[in-house]
């Protein structure tokens, strides 16, 4: 099907940047005076790719419900009655070629990220609108997976990797959707069955044999991969494909602790030839770069470590990586024998992964990397590491790097336990500086570290409820609650927690032995709300300066809107420096903005499936006679025991059935309205944000571009739209191919006309 090509040309008459309210933060940043442009700045971008369908959509838990990646990638006609269903929704792992963009797709991010990060009640995650529609309990079969493509600008060609369209397509196919958790060693332990001896059960109800010891079986289940970092050296591309698992060196009685599991998947892009994959074990892979050494040899540098936010247990260690095979053996040799050594030293281990790297000279014409990096969950706040001086021949297993750092997030957020959850992200050099930004993950962050430190549990009750101890217990418990105070006080302590992207910036001859002292603040808060914790009487917040001792020099954070929590992407071109965003608000337009009324299915919300059964919590709600989380856990709970669980873990499962089954009361009373709309952090946010914008309500919901056009000036706003198409919150990744610059996007949608992700690609300004 030949795509309309899109011309855009985007503008905007003023910079936005200063006097914008926000709720979480000061209100009293000072106006600086600025030289700008005599006219504004307009940009003008050309979209030349648009995601096509990997399924077929009937309806929420519609059993006729269909994905079929090669087929429908491939052009396959809809059935009758069936819209196309888009789930290539976020470029989320890219690098370019000489000719091409290899890239990793996403898929209903939008379906989890609220409920992860911004606590949305899980009764809310099942439901349908024009828009976007989300299983997050799927029929089996109608999971989306992500999926890996190349795409080619000079022609509009998007291939997708499968088994034919590649060379050892079927190997691929197999080893990248195909992965069971008994390739890896993972071992179940069996649940005793309905009439076995008692001296063969264990107290936890797991089955014993003759000689006491637990049976266990392979994990049959089917792990899909992710994508999160790609990249290319001598011909060769590297598509990293990463997942989570239970512990393979721990029996798996339901409750393990997570691992990351890692497969980085080898293609020769001149055969299109799937060349097999090296194994690694780290909680996420976000960054790949390739440098040419001094000594004129090529060198590919690529990084793992710790991460929570797929519920890891975050103790993977932080390391650099050099692929050291060549082109004929890829995946040989190397100290890890695979094709890799690890070239970092233990200096790198106490800081978190690296969120994006480059290469720059030192004074003395060395060339070091810089890296950005999120927080360690058991060492370093966020931070700027910065490598030792590269020999000549790059970083060896033998001649490592060592780091050192300049700038740490806890040293800017007045609230230092809150900063241990934000993360640094994009850079890019321009003009004498290095910029930064961050990234701050929703709840996951500040509210999540917050409570997780002032609200301990100490024990557990007779009945397996926790004994929990702080100052924010009583707000952490209080979700079920609906009087207005409650709410109020949920409310505040969400938005004062919350936190949008700050920008700050550091002369490049500064990063060497630089410190706090040396970095500016661009956009961020000249004071911020700081938790206090006052014991037996509670809590209470104040406002108080940045650590920075500085007020920002062009404006607020997130440019005075707060949904924009990520310091997407960034790069110089055409003499500008170019960054996109991530708003985390987008989907919350179309859950909230019609209520649960609105919806497609207004009783979508109120159905999960469990395998191939779909279930509705209101007729369950109404059998047990409980409509309300605590009633159904009091039932699940006693059920529970009587099967033989100990209180610990029958109260476990009986706080996830009791969230899933609870269900949202479909007569539009005050008391389920409360319930799961207005006590609810992410509602909050949407609240704020529309204030924030107004009238302007695509503005709420779209990824920003801003551009710098020198260093004395504030950035301009030159979209706020996500170049015109509604559903794309973000501006993920770029890539320069043939001197050209290329954005992926993200996509909130995966219905409807404007679903999926795209590329657009810069074709000038008005200077």
């Amino acid at each position: 099907m030949t795509m309309m090509k899109k011309l855009l040309a985007v503008s905007i008459t003023t910079a936005l940047t200063l006097g914008m309210t926000a709720c979480s933060s000061d209100d009293d940043t000072e106006t600086v005076e600025v030289p700008v442009p005599a006219a504004p700045l307009e940009v003008s971008f050309e979209r030349t790719y648009k995601a096509t369908p990997d399924g077929a959509w009937f309806g929420l838990h519609d059993e006729r419900n269909e994905l079929n990646y090669q087929e429908y990638n491939d052009g396959r006609p809809m059935p009758n009655g069936a819209e196309p269903w888009v789930n290539s929704q976020y470029v989320l792992a890219s690098t370019a070629t000489e000719t091409k963009i290899w890239y990793g797709a996403a898929t209903s991010v939008y379906c989890y990220w609220p409920m992860v990060s911004m606590a949305m009640p899980m009764a809310l995650m099942n439901y349908e609108t024009e828009r976007q529609a989300c299983q997050l309990m799927a029929p089996t079969g109608q999971m989306p997976d992500a999926q890996a493509f190349v795409y080619d600008p000079a022609t509009g060609e998007n291939i997708h990797i499968n088994d034919k369209t590649v060379k050892n397509g079927d190997q691929y196919w197999a080893d990248m959707m195909d992965f069971h958790g008994k390739e890896i060693g993972i071992k179940n332990a069996v649940k005793a069955p309905e009439g076995t001896p008692e001296e063969l059960i264990d107290p936890d109800g797991w089955l014993l044999d003759e000689n006491g010891t637990l049976v266990l079986e392979d994990d049959q289940t089917r792990y899909p991969f992710s994508f999160r970092g790609n990249g290319e050296s001598q011909g060769l591309v590297f598509v990293m494909g990463y997942l989570t698992t239970p512990d393979p060196d721990v029996v798996n009685q339901g409750e393990s602790d997570k691992i990351g599991y890692n497969r980085l998947f080898v293609f020769n892009e001149e055969k299109m030839e799937y060349l097999g994959y090296s194994e690694f074990t780290y909680d996420t892979v976000r960054r790949f770069i390739t440098v040419d050494h001094k000594d004129g040899s090529e060198g590919m540098y690529w990084f793992g470590g710790p991460d929570q936010s797929g519920g890891q247990a975050g103790v993977a260690k932080n390391q650099m990586l050099r692929w050291v095979g060549t082109p004929e053996e890829p995946l040989k040799g190397g100290s890890l024998g695979n094709g890799f050594d690890i070239v970092s030293d233990d200096t790198f281990l106490d800081y978190g992964v690296v969120g994006d790297v480059d290469m720059f000279q030192d004074a003395d014409g060395d060339n070091r990397l810089i890296m950005s990096s999120w927080y360690n969950p058991t060492g370093n706040a966020a931070a700027k590491p910065y490598t030792s001086k590269m020999p000549d021949a790059g970083f060896t297993a033998e001649n490592k790097a060592s780091y050192n750092d300049f700038f740490r997030y806890d040293q800017y957020d007045p609230d230092t336990v809150g900063a241990h959850g934000s993360k640094l992200a994009a850079q890019a050099f321009y003009d004498g500086y290095l910029y930064f930004g961050s990234y701050h993950q929703g709840t996951s962050g500040a509210y999540n570290h917050l409570i997780k430190k002032h609200c301990v549990t100490v024990g557990f009750n007779d009945d397996g409820t926790p004994i929990e101890e702080g100052s924010l217990c009583d707000l952490k418990n209080s979700v079920q609650q609906q009087d207005e105070l409650t709410i109020a006080k949920h409310d505040e302590f969400m938005m004062k927690t919350w936190r949008a992207l700050s920008l700050f910036r550091i002369k490049t001859e500064d990063i060497v032995n630089g410190d706090i002292d040396d970095v500016e603040l661009l956009y961020g808060n000249e004071q911020d709300w700081v938790f206090v914790d006052d014991g037996k009487d509670g809590y209470h917040f104040e406002m108080q300066p940045n650590l920075m001792g500085q007020k920002p020099l062009f404006g607020k954070e997130g440019f005075g809107h707060e949904g924009l929590v990520y310091a997407f992407t960034m790069t110089e071109h055409d003499g500008k420096l170019f960054l996109g965003t991530w708003n985390a608000t987008a989907g919350l337009y179309d859950i909230f903005e019609n209520g649960i009324e609105g919806y497609k299915h207004p009783d979508s919300h109120n159905k999960i499936a469990l395998g191939d059964e779909v279930l509705n919590p209101n007729d369950i709600a109404a059998q047990i006679g409980k409509d309300t989380e605590k009633g159904i856990y009091d039932d699940m709970y006693a059920k529970f025991i009587a099967d033989g669980m100990t209180e610990e873990e029958a109260h476990k499962q009986a706080l996830v059935m009791s969230k899933l089954l609870n269900p949202i009361p479909t007569d539009g009373g005050m008391i389920g309205e409360e319930r799961v709309v207005h006590n609810n952090p992410a509602y909050f946010l949407y609240k704020a944000v529309k204030e924030q914008n107004q009238a302007d309500d695509l503005a709420g919901r779209g990824g920003w571009l801003a551009v710098f056009e020198d260093t004395k000036s504030p950035a301009t706003i030159v979209d706020k739209y996500g170049f015109g198409n509604s559903c794309n919150n973000g501006i993920r990744n770029y890539s320069k191919v043939d001197g050209e610059l290329y954005f992926g996007t993200t996509s909130y949608c995966n219905l409807g006309e404007e679903a999926g992700l795209e590329f657009y690609k810069y074709t000038g300004d008005n200077r």
